[in-house]
């Protein structure tokens, strides 16, 4: 994994603010974390597809 470009990688500090952030403007937290995990597959298809 050390090869693979992370540009879309959200460090754990960051993933906390923006959730706070979600929380704060009163919004569905499922919606939250559909749309991180949404992210994170797609970021992962896209590292499995251009491996190979």
């Amino acid at each position: 994994m050390q090869n693979i470009t992370r540009k879309r990688f959200i460090p754990m500090t960051q993933f906390t603010t923006e959730l706070l952030n979600f929380l704060a403007q009163k919004k569905d937290i499922d919606e939250f974390f559909r749309s991180s995990l949404e992210t994170a597959m797609n970021d992962r298809t896209t590292v499995l597809s251009s491996s190979g």
